[in-house]
């Protein structure tokens, strides 16, 4: 099982690694979620500008939304990233999605295509705060 979770907006200011670089704390709590049940290893980043991120990939900072891009431009998103996962080798047919609906739904659309799974615990959670919470201290999905 792989872990993808979404950025965030709130960056540092300087190249950091990517697990380092988003200050949000819905990154953080994916983050941590992410780790606690896959591991360094597994966990990417999934970046508007960049893609598919490793934890300690150097990134630099940036100013880009998924939000802002029309459906055509995020479905290429999404097939850039399944195609990163592939260039770089990552052997998994089940993917846990750790993100919002913008982000996750390019991705589903994009994995559907070659047979990959995507779980997505928060769909269906509205809400920063909820979010948080239910990666704080959901473990029925992580089995």
């Amino acid at each position: 099982m792989i872990v993808l979770v979404g950025c965030g907006s709130k960056k540092r200011e300087r190249v950091s690694p990517a697990s380092d670089l988003y200050l949000g704390a819905l990154v953080c709590a994916g983050l941590a979620r992410g780790r606690a049940i896959a591991g360094d290893s597994f966990v990417f980043i999934v970046s508007a500008k960049h893609g598919l991120l490793a934890l300690d990939e150097p990134t630099e900072p940036y100013e880009l939304s998924l939000r802002k891009m029309s459906r055509t431009d995020r479905d290429a998103w999404g097939c850039r990233v399944a195609e990163q996962l592939a260039e770089r080798r990552v052997i998994a047919t089940k993917f846990v999605a750790l993100m919002g609906e913008t982000y996750a739904a390019p991705l589903r659309r994009s994995f559907k295509t070659r047979g990959w799974i995507l779980e997505e615990p928060l769909r269906g959670v509205r809400g920063i705060g909820n979010r948080i919470r239910f990666l704080q201290g959901e473990d029925r999905w992580a089995k």
